[in-house]
This record gives C-alpha cells, sequence and structure tokens, in this order.
C-alpha cells in the first residue's frame, strides 16, 4: 500500500542459529511423515475409524531402498511424536526473526517500482519502525539460505 503495488507474499526470515539441528531434525522428521516413510522411534499413527484417506502400496523394491536410505542416513530418534513436537513448538515460538525478509510482487516491474517509490519516501513506516526495498541479486533457488542473514564472514 504504501508503494502503490500490490504484494503477492512476505516471508519473515528467523535467526534460528542456536536451534539450527533440532530445527533440521525436526524438518526432516515432518518431512518423512508427508512422504509416508516411517521409522521405528516413530511409527505411523493408528488410522482412525472412517478416514478417507487411502494409502498406496509401495513396491518391495521401493520399500527396501527407503530402508537401506534410513539405515544410513537416519539419525535414531527417542522421543515421542508429542515430546518431538512440543519441543519443536517451545522453541519456535521463543524464536526471534531477524533483520530482513522477503517481499515478493506480482512482477519484477511491480517489485522495481516499490522499491523506488520506498527509496523516494526514504523508508515504509511499519509499526514503528522504517523498513527499507533493496532489489534482490539472485533468483531464491541460488540463495545459500544457511547464511542468509550473516553480515560477517566469520558466521558464514
Amino acid at each position: 500500500e504504501a508503494t502503490g503495488q500490490q504484494l503477492e507474499g512476505v516471508s519473515i526470515c528467523w535467526d534460528f542459529h542456536e536451534n539450527e539441528e533440532l530445527v533440521q531434525k525436526s524438518l526432516e522428521r515432518e518431512l518423512r511423515h508427508q512422504d509416508g516413510i516411517w521409522t521405528r522411534d516413530d511409527p505411523p499413527p493408528e488410522a482412525t475409524t472412517g478416514s478417507q484417506e487411502t494409502e498406496t502400496e509401495d513396491s518391495p523394491f521401493r520399500k527396501r531402498l527407503v530402508q537401506l536410505e534410513l539405515s544410513i542416513f537416519h539419525e535414531e530418534d527417542t522421543r515421542s511424536d508429542q515430546d518431538a513436537e512440543g519441543e519443536i513448538m517451545r522453541t519456535l515460538k521463543e524464536m526471534t526473526s531477524s533483520e530482513q525478509a522477503v517481499a515478493v510482487f506480482e512482477t519484477e516491474a511491480a517489485r522495481d517500482e516499490a522499491v523506488a517509490r520506498a527509496e523516494e519516501k526514504g523508508g515504509i513506516s511499519f509499526q514503528g519502525a522504517m523498513l527499507t526495498l533493496e532489489k534482490a541479486h539472485c533468483e531464491p533457488d541460488t540463495v545459500f539460505w544457511h547464511n542468509f542473514g550473516d553480515t560477517s564472514l566469520f558466521m558464514q
């Protein structure tokens, strides 16, 4: 609104370096569950009565490949799903954001116009803070997100 351009979305960048291992394990666990891959330490939940979900049966070869991959790369986690979810939820609620966010506009022209208007105004006032906009010099798939927001070479 302040720039006259419609935002498609904004992603806040979170500083999770202190909790990187926990965040990574939680993401890996969630992705496995979404893919229907369960391990001894996180077995599938009991099927609910009347569930409309249909499971696709993997071939024995695919099952063996998944087991092999898990045996090589998976680290056992003795926490229950409930304990693991509780721990990541507490951590996420305590986590602070970085000083950066990524704003997505409908087109590059809209982005360029928003950046120009923000520069003309000396920034955009938002909840008592002054925001600045700058054009990204790369595409999202080329960013090493692990280091995003680190301003010192030591931290990178």
